[in-house]
């Protein structure tokens, strides 16, 4: 479970470099999306930051009270990877009917949706009295 947790951290940093980037303007995102100067495209990239925020920060607070075997890590671990999960679902749902695939763009988000259903798999098959 310890490696699963380090690669939950890890997707979570990733995860708030990225707006961090993007608030920099850091990442050419007009360059990657054929529509990104389309205001209201960036007003929906923009919506995820919230999730996106929620998400980490529950991530990285679930895993550290997992560590330390504190009441409640194992529910807010789990609701952390599941808004991980959603929103990269929600990105990709998108794009795919939007009709851009952009493998720069879908990666990560499918990473978004994989990380999270591997540590919880892990997460489950625990003894969570152990």
């Amino acid at each position: 479970m310890r490696h699963a947790r380090v690669v939950l951290v890890v997707v979570d940093v990733c995860l708030m470099a990225y707006w961090a980037a993007t608030a920099m303007h850091l990442i050419p995102l007009d360059k990657a999306f054929k529509d990104y100067e389309d205001a209201t495209i960036q007003a929906w990239n923009w919506s995820f930051l919230p999730l996106d925020s929620l998400a980490a920060t529950l991530g990285c607070w679930g895993t550290h009270l997992v560590g330390r075997r504190r009441p409640f890590g194992r529910e807010i671990l789990i609701i952390g990877l599941t808004l991980t999960f959603c929103a990269g679902l929600m990105a990709v749902s998108f794009w795919a009917l939007y009709g851009d695939i952009n493998l720069g763009w879908w990666a990560p988000n499918i990473m978004l949706m994989i990380v999270p259903c591997v540590v919880c798999g892990t997460l489950l098959r625990e003894d969570p009295h152990r």
